[in-house]
């Protein structure tokens, strides 16, 4: 009976519902890829509720992952995705046209094709043995091309070391398509496909107006409840 209550408690609606779990964050950390070129790899966030100077109440600030050189650009709130894209290519793009890839959490507008990009960005020209025909452009190669093996060791350092203390306090948890998924404040869900290590595409109902990607740490696998007398 034991068995059987504990069974039935595990799987009761309401308390799947309502009950917070004690549990660590299901999901190791997933670092994202050293860039291998300045400019190449972006992050991008907002700075808002500001108190508005010269028509702007809020920054887009856009800092390139290797160097660290950061961008601070005045927009006003509300915005669009279309406006921030017309400004990001009128004050980043038109001084670097390096840019692979973006990183950014800014929400529901930038769930849409923010950037698409037919070809691959240009490559930085890197120091060869041929002489230059000045000695101060010539060293001044050679210190960038130092410079950015040091960025690049630096960050990966940095990344490896954030991935081991986080990861103390996380858990490595696996699901497969076709698993069903808690209702903790909406459910039963199916996954449909799983997107990378760490995010899976559930099946939710037509009407939903969320996106269909979670993260694991969002995420836990429904009991199989015993069916026995």
């Amino acid at each position: 009976m034991k068995r059987d209550i504990k069974a039935y408690i595990n799987n009761y609606l309401t308390c799947l519902q309502c009950k917070s779990f004690s549990l660590s964050p299901a999901g190791l950390l997933q670092p994202l890829p050293t860039p291998t070129q300045i400019w190449e790899n972006l992050s991008m966030d907002f700075i808002e509720s500001l108190p508005k100077s010269y028509g702007s109440n809020a920054i887009l600030v856009v800092v390139n992952r290797l160097s660290k050189y950061s961008h601070f650009i005045a927009l006003y709130h509300p915005f669009s995705a279309k406006e921030v894209t017309q400004l990001f290519i009128k004050e980043i793009v038109r001084l670097y046209e390096f840019l692979k890839t973006m990183v950014s959490d800014t929400g529901r507008i930038f769930l849409t094709a923010f950037w698409l990009y037919s070809r691959d960005p240009p490559k930085l020209i890197k120091y060869g043995t041929s002489p230059l025909p000045l000695d101060a452009i010539d060293q001044l190669i050679m210190e960038r091309d130092i410079i950015l093996k040091i960025l690049k060791f630096n960050l990966h350092k940095t990344q490896v070391s954030m991935k081991s203390n986080t990861d103390k306090h996380c858990r490595e948890v696996e699901l497969e398509v076709g698993d069903l998924l808690n209702p903790r404040y909406f459910g039963l869900y199916l996954i449909m496909e799983r997107i990378g290590p760490m995010a899976y595409k559930l099946q939710l109902p037509d009407h939903s107006a969320i996106h269909l990607v979670f993260h694991i740490s969002q995420l836990r696998k429904k009991l199989r409840t015993d069916n026995r007398s």
